[in-house]
């Protein structure tokens, strides 16, 4: 993972003046959910999923899934902040890949999608279930 630095992508600002809606999706599992089988395997990656290869490979994968699909803004959302084998979260790699990557195209994965934000989804109950009027 390298430190991530946000770059200016200038053709947003010029073709996206103001305020305008855009194509989202802000609850996406990564491979940090594999051991809640949440999340599947993608069949391109026939290697141990938490290899440094194959989490670059699912990283282009998925923003490429995005792109074709018309999303502009992804919330990526483990339940897991850390891989199931104590390493670092799949979603770091999927942020490297949107700041650095270049698709298959030769476009950048910047121009296709607007935003990337990372994060986590944590389960306050821990398992149990959770009773708000408690």
């Amino acid at each position: 993972m390298s430190d991530f630095e946000r770059r200016q992508a200038d053709h947003w600002h010029q073709q996206v003046p103001g305020a305008r809606w855009f194509k989202a999706d802000l609850h996406i599992h990564t491979l940090d959910d594999l051991p809640g089988r949440r999340v599947k395997v993608p069949p391109e990656i026939t290697s141990d999923p938490y290899s440094e290869a194959s989490l670059r490979r699912y990283a282009r994968l998925l923003l490429q899934a995005a792109a074709r699909r018309g999303v502009r803004v992804l919330g990526l959302t483990p339940h897991s902040a850390r891989m199931a084998t104590g390493g670092t979260s799949a979603v770091w790699d999927i942020v490297d890949e949107w700041n650095e990557g270049i698709d298959d195209d030769g476009e950048p994965f910047r121009s296709k999608i607007y935003a990337v934000f990372p994060g986590f989804e944590p389960s306050l109950a821990e398992g149990r279930s959770f009773d708000c009027a408690a």
